[in-house]
């Protein structure tokens, strides 16, 4: 093999590592949010039986947002999700629902799009589950404080 063979080769088995570790890394950082999650659900809000929870964090893929809600939800039946994330000047939102709120009309889409505009961003989904992205990081507080307000509303009418 010429040396451009190897080198070709070399990098190849380099980039097979670094994806390996990328997802262990993945996999220890969801790991650490398990307890998190806990903490996440002792502290919630309850407002009419539903757990309302919310939560920020730095340096949070979109995917592990999604992840840390798959845990909440399988340990609760009726809640109201959003978890923000953000790094560098990205700002993501993610919101879930179960599906007795869903039936009562409330809508993750809906919710998701009436805060997207305070980080500069948009989003969609389902009923049930909406993200969004957006650009002004600074703007994620006052959307999660819209997203208490707008869901301690609806479950109080």
């Amino acid at each position: 093999k010429t040396e451009d063979d190897k080198i070709l080769i070399s990098l190849e088995d380099k980039l097979k590592r670094l994806d390996e570790l990328e997802k262990e890394i993945g996999d220890l950082r969801l790991e650490s949010f398990l307890s998190n999650v806990t903490t996440l659900i002792e502290r919630a809000e309850f407002v009419n039986a539903t757990k309302l929870i919310y939560n920020k964090y730095q340096d949070v893929d979109i995917g592990l947002l999604r992840r840390i809600i798959d845990l909440l939800k399988s340990k609760l039946s009726s809640y109201a999700v959003c978890l923000a994330a953000y790094k560098d000047a990205n700002a993501q939102l993610v919101i879930a629902l179960s599906d007795d709120l869903v039936k009562s009309g409330i809508s993750a889409c809906e919710v998701i799009k009436d805060i997207a505009s305070l980080i500069n961003g948009g989003g969609g989904g389902r009923q049930n589950l909406a993200q969004a992205g957006g650009s002004n990081v600074q703007g994620i507080d006052k959307a999660m404080e819209k997203f208490k307000d707008t869901i301690r509303r609806q479950l109080t009418r």
